[in-house]
């Protein structure tokens, strides 16, 4: 017990030292002081009490609200849809030609209207062909140009993704429209060569080619062909769904926050205080 009371006025001594209290109502006035809580000026703007950092952090993930002209977009889609459609598929028919010619093969017959293959009884959404008049061909350069419209795929949803997910489309959202459907092209092309792989098909032809080349199972040659195929076309269809929510939603217009730091001074001390519509 001695040693109990002993500590306690050791304690109260220090704290009446350190506050150099002249009176009972200054210490109470004192200590009130030091409770109250400091608000960081440098941590304030015009817009709020937010940090530059928060309010960065929070830009993308404003809240939106729906477009009511959204049908019109919507529509515009569905009707650009079909010449989207040919217009992918050239783009797909045209890489394989592209790459024949560069390796000094002669490309023709070029479709690009779906039919099925009287021969064969094999669905074609659309066909080239390609002869080799000077011998030069072989399996690697075969394999280039059945490869070439993944590559193309692959390249034109990384520029797409890109500039989606640095928001440096077009803002006008008809043109964004446009735009959307061009790089769906590329998307549902790339899935659809992901989920075929009958040996007639383009996939398949390059499994086929990886196992012979490099004395694979099916199942790892499968893989080296349909893993770089999904990877780019999940990234695609994540872009297409950024820009489809920029096209059928507006973001909600925020009140700004005014805000002013008044100085006042008491008998108590200087002091600041805010005023304004939080």
């Amino acid at each position: 017990m001695k040693n109990f009371i002993l500590i306690t006025f050791l304690i109260t001594l220090s704290a009446q030292a350190i506050a150099q209290c002249n009176s009972i109502s200054n210490c109470v006035d004192e200590i009130d002081q030091i409770n109250s809580p400091t608000i960081s000026r440098y941590n304030c703007d015009d817009n709020g009490s937010k940090s530059n950092k928060e309010q960065k952090r929070g830009k993308f993930f404003l809240k939106r609200k729906f477009d009511p002209s959204s049908w019109k977009y919507a529509l515009t889609g569905v009707a650009l849809s079909p010449g989207a459609f040919i217009l992918g598929t050239t783009i797909h028919e045209g890489a394989h030609c592209a790459a024949a010619e560069l390796q000094n093969l002669d490309c023709f017959d070029i479709r690009v209207i779906p039919y099925t293959d009287e021969e064969s009884g094999y669905f074609y959404f659309g066909s080239m062909r390609y002869q080799d008049p000077l011998g030069v061909g072989s399996p690697d350069k075969d394999a280039l140009i059945t490869a070439a419209p993944m590559i193309t795929n692959a390249g034109l949803i990384s520029v797409y993704s890109t500039l989606a997910f640095s928001n440096k489309l077009p803002k006008n959202k008809w043109a964004k429209t446009a735009t959307f459907v061009l790089g769906a092209t590329q998307v549902v092309d790339l899935y659809n060569h992901a989920r075929n792989t009958h040996p007639y098909s383009d996939s398949g032809k390059l499994i086929a080619y990886l196992q012979e080349k490099n004395g694979s199972e099916y199942n790892i040659a499968y893989r080296q062909v349909k893993v770089p195929q999904l990877g780019f076309a999940i990234i695609g269809t994540g872009a297409l769904a950024i820009e489809g929510i920029r096209i059928f939603t507006d973001p909600k217009k925020r009140k700004k926050r005014k805000i002013e730091l008044i100085p006042s001074a008491t008998a108590q001390g200087f002091h600041l205080g805010f005023h304004g519509e939080f």
